[in-house]
């Protein structure tokens, strides 16, 4: 057999598998750049609502935990909504699994602005 014919078969595979891996990395690229620009919006959103009080965030949008992403998320959306008791729960969740103690004092931040919101300033 031919030795071009050798290093094209070989080749071949591996040119299709390092083209799906490229197309599959920048999928995820848009996606969490599209999800990382909602998360912003809310963060936005919320500020304007909640008088002006700073919302500090850390790295919490962009964490490559999705657990973590998706309960910071709901709490955003909870929060957004005046859900502030449903937003507790879902940050303190997320904090169990937060590694990072600028994600923990993140999420306690959040807490303590749902709970200013709701009157229960003693615990916020």
């Amino acid at each position: 057999m031919d030795p071009i014919a050798i290093i094209t078969i070989i080749c071949a595979p591996l040119a299709a598998f390092g083209a799906y891996i490229g197309i599959r990395q920048i999928v995820q690229w848009r996606r969490d750049v599209k999800n990382n620009s909602e998360l912003q919006d809310r963060v936005e959103s919320l500020t304007k609502k909640i008088d002006g009080i700073a919302v500090y965030l850390d790295g919490l949008p962009e964490t490559p935990n999705k657990q973590r992403r998706s309960l910071f998320s709901a709490g955003l959306g909870a929060m957004d909504e005046y859900k502030y008791e449903e937003a507790i729960r879902h940050f303190r969740e997320c904090l169990v699994s937060a590694t990072e103690q600028s994600e923990k004092v993140a999420l306690l931040n959040l807490i303590g602005i749902c709970f200013y919101s709701v009157s229960r300033i003693n615990e916020a």
